[in-house]
């Protein structure tokens, strides 16, 4: 995902991105704004071991809101990273 489509996206994004993924604060999400330089330092800080799982279901979120989800399924399920419920 570029930039430009995180900032775009950034309002359906947060959201479900705070529900899956609990340890971002609201500041966190203020800070990030739609910034993907700021969304890689807050992953480093709050998820430095699990950076990648949460990118890549950022990016599958992404492609589902947007339309473009063939080839996997939805929502990207992580084994360890699920939340109590799940």
């Amino acid at each position: 995902m570029t930039q430009e489509q995180f900032m775009g996206s950034w309002k359906n994004i947060k959201a479900p991105l705070k529900g899956k993924w609990d340890n971002f604060t609201d500041e966190d999400l203020l800070q990030i704004d739609g910034n993907m330089v700021r969304f890689n330092e807050v992953l480093d800080f709050r998820y430095a071991e699990q950076k990648e799982a949460v990118m890549t279901w950022t990016n599958r979120h992404y492609c589902h809101i947007s339309g473009n989800y063939a080839g996997y399924d939805y929502p990207a399920k992580v084994e360890g990273n699920l939340p109590p419920n799940e």
